[in-house]
């Protein structure tokens, strides 16, 4: 009894501490609730005339509510922060103890209690195994479909009939804010392209450091343009500097008497660089067709290890996604490197970016369901932009990604407007939802991983290595096996468009780099679905690496 009046004890204290952490002095106030309602009951079972199986059955059920308690609490842990991946497993499996021991020493002689929790498993379970099934059957579908739409990649050699009867003018956005790392080399690599009709404008988001110092030498150029945010209005976010500078040069192209529909506008990132013919091939895609409203270039990530894993996927796998998108006619804006007509965003009647944190994505949603006639966007393999990646910091290339993560579940408030659209073709609604509807089954899907590991793990603690482990096991790392030999196909196209000479040394290296780099990235629907149901939009600039 001492034991267990200990145990008991300890798991509230432990579980107090945690929900004051959560939901601060309102913790307070219900365990003082709690605290009365478990000491009457505790009063009562007590009594001498209450006979002792009663007590031990009341403390058990009280620790076994407890220890479930702090398995949810380890798991919401797991979920709302940052661990390593291997610290993420054992934070999941060892929360799990305290409730297998109960189990083992006092729980199977219960009987009420072993068949609510039979079920409740076995319920759980059918549900994993079947959403498992199903999200195995849409990573197959969609990963051939993607292989097909990259085997039909478009080039802007073939376009080498187009003449070219209008150059556009084409007006660059580069928002900065603390960016003095990198903003010079991205305005030295614009300047130093063969197009002349270019505006490049910085927009300075009242930056700290020495941004605006380090582009002063460029102030001569007639292309180059330095707009200066201040505070109060400054750092309202991406979205609310890119509006602002928007005003100020529609306003002067307005003046100016500069025509909209030859006019594009590119949003640039500050850790950017370009190929001296970039422009010209955006140029020629335009002249290629009038009734063009957008342009996404292909983003490559400079490598400065071994490990190319973010190179790959937006080379290989987000470039093949875009190339899907094709076929469909949903090719998005997707951060640095996209053009759009001045006249389609214009026509909006509205502010282009919204405090989306992917105001990009979100743009492409809304030009989408306006009524503008015909929207139509499209990515060429070798229209490259380059950027830096992150590097050895894997803690910020996460919340880099539950940002994104994060903008794309915002984004899903567009879905019903997407399917009642009259504007929209099935295909694009097709391809749209599945987009809007990803990363609630990617998220889904991680706990239900979770869910399976912390089972199967008790089921061995309990049970030893029966059949039905044994069963999950072979199909874990079957699964496992899968994924590997996926990401080494991307691997195989992603060395022969290398300059390098092939080696299949590199192959599965850039495979076992990119399945790590997914393993990592696999927290990041939770914690962005966590952010978003407790409405936390706000995000501290990812640093930049020199």
């Amino acid at each position: 009894m001492a034991v267990q009046l200990l145990l008991l004890g300890l798991s509230g204290v432990i579980l107090f501490n945690k929900l004051r952490k959560s939901i601060g002095n309102f913790a307070w106030g219900l365990t003082v609730v709690l605290l009365g309602i478990f000491g009457g009951i505790l009063f009562y079972v007590l009594q001498a005339d209450v006979n002792a199986q009663l007590v031990a059955r009341f403390l058990l059920l009280v620790q076994i509510v407890m220890a479930i308690s702090l398995i949810i609490e380890s798991i919401y842990t797991g979920l709302s922060n940052y661990f390593k991946p291997y610290n993420k497993i054992l934070l999941y499996l060892v929360s799990i103890l305290p409730l297998v021991f109960l189990f083992e020493n006092k729980f199977w002689g219960m009987s009420y209690l072993k068949e609510i929790f039979e079920i409740m498993i076995s319920k759980l379970t059918f549900f994993a195994v079947f959403f498992s099934i199903l999200t195995f059957i849409y990573y197959t579908i969609e990963t051939i479909l993607l292989w097909y739409a990259y085997s039909t990649k478009s080039y802007t050699s073939d376009l080498s009939h187009v003449e070219i009867e209008t150059n556009y003018r084409i007006i660059v956005l580069i928002p900065c804010m603390n960016e003095e790392l990198v903003i010079k080399n991205t305005v030295k690599s614009l300047l130093n392209t063969n197009y002349e009709n270019l505006d490049i404008y910085v927009i300075d988001d009242a930056s700290i450091d020495n941004t605006v110092q380090e582009v002063q030498e460029f102030q001569g150029n007639k292309r180059f343009h330095l707009l200066q945010r201040f505070q109060p209005q400054a750092q309202q976010g991406k979205g609310e500097a890119l509006n602002w500078a928007y005003k100020k040069i529609t306003d002067s192209y307005i003046d100016k008497g500069y025509i909209f529909e030859e006019t594009l506008i590119t949003i640039i990132d500050a850790d950017s660089s370009v190929a001296t013919d970039y422009f010209d091939k955006v140029n020629l895609v335009f002249n290629s067709d009038f009734e063009l409203t957008g342009l996404q270039s292909k983003v490559q990530v400079i490598n400065r290890n071994r490990d190319t894993s973010q190179d790959l996927e937006f080379g290989e796998i987000i470039n093949a996604t875009q190339s899907l998108r094709s076929k469909t006619n949903t090719v998005a804006f997707g951060g640095n490197g996209q053009f759009c007509k001045l006249s389609t965003l214009y026509s909006l009647h509205e502010a282009p970016w919204t405090t989306s944190l992917v105001e990009d994505f979100d743009l492409s949603l809304r030009l989408f369901l306006s009524d503008i006639y015909n929207v139509r966007n499209v990515q060429y393999d070798d229209i490259k932009i380059k950027q830096t990646g992150i590097y050895d910091d894997t803690m910020s290339l996460v919340k880099q990604r539950v940002r994104w993560a994060q903008g794309n579940i915002q984004t899903f408030k567009y879905i019903f407007p997407i399917i009642k659209s009259e504007n929209l073709e099935f295909k694009q609604k097709l391809e749209l939802c599945f987009t809007l509807i990803k990363p609630w089954l990617m998220a889904i899907e991680y706990v239900v991983v979770i869910y399976t590991g912390v089972v199967l793990f008790g089921t061995l603690l309990l049970f030893g290595l029966n059949d039905a482990v044994k069963s999950f096991v072979i199909i874990f790392a079957l699964m496992v096996l899968y994924i590997f030999l996926i990401n080494v196909v991307w691997a195989v196209l992603y060395n022969k468009n290398s300059q390098e000479k092939f080696r299949w040394g590199h192959v599965l290296s850039d495979a076992y780099y990119l399945t790590k780099f997914l393993i990592v990235l696999s927290q990041i629907y939770p914690q962005a679905t966590l952010r978003y149901f407790r409405s936390q939009n706000t995000w501290d600039k990812t640093k930049r690496q020199a």
